[in-house]
């Protein structure tokens, strides 16, 4: 399987700096107090401790999403494929305190398409804000590298895209929500306490209210 290059999102990359921050500030520690004192055994066991904090903020990328069935490249851009929605259904049973934003789309899709910079401007104004969007794409197969690495190229996608490859839709919405006819756009948000699922485009405030009554702040 090749490896997916996903960027790291804000708390991710803020994870990483503090854990480097501890290392810097113990290992001048060390420096500082070697030289006067023959053993160190405390400061031994608290620089392996944040060796391993440093190591542990790597892996949480990989944690946001199931690991894909392929990837498609092309445009300077790699995207995860999921063969099957079975390969990314753990996404939608990792609810915890942030908030996911999941929206299915594709390119040939007009409202689709209309509403996608609303949800940029989420992922763009985002900050430290607890959640994340997802956008799922659902193209076929062979419009891949024709249509979608094109389109996130051109548009400068900050938000995760992933490509969901499951042409049997009818053996899978029910598990996304029971209600949804399958038509597209369709967002799911949801998050440990809360879920709602809406078979619709958004104008920009109808998305941000929804988003605000999840996160308490959009803007």
């Amino acid at each position: 399987m090749s490896s997916v290059s996903q960027t790291p999102s804000p708390e991710e990359r803020g994870t990483a700096l503090l854990c480097c921050n501890i290392m810097d500030i113990l290992y001048h520690f060390y420096r500082f107090c070697s030289p006067r004192i023959p053993s160190l055994p405390l400061a031994a066991a608290l620089l392996l401790m944040a060796a391993l904090l440093s190591a542990a903020a790597l892996p949480m990328r990989a944690q946001a999403l199931p690991p894909p069935t392929a990837t498609v490249s092309g445009e300077g851009l790699t995207l995860p494929v999921y063969e099957g929605f079975e390969a990314l259904a753990p996404l939608f049973a990792s609810a915890g305190d942030t908030t996911l934003i999941v929206n299915f789309w594709a390119t040939w899709c007009a409202p689709c398409v209309e509403e996608l910079p609303y949800f940029e401007e989420l992922t763009r104004q985002r900050g430290d804000a607890p959640y994340r969007v997802v956008l799922v794409n659902l193209d076929f197969r062979r419009q891949l590298q024709r249509r979608l690495l094109p389109f996130v190229k051109d548009r400068a996608l900050q938000s995760t895209v992933v490509v969901l490859d499951d042409p049997d839709a009818n053996a899978w919405i029910d598990r996304v929500d029971p209600e949804w006819s399958g038509a597209i756009p369709a967002t799911l948000v949801f998050n440990k306490w809360k879920r709602e699922f809406r078979e619709q485009s958004f104008t920009r405030d109808e998305l941000q209210t929804l988003i605000h009554s999840f996160t308490g702040s959009t803007e």
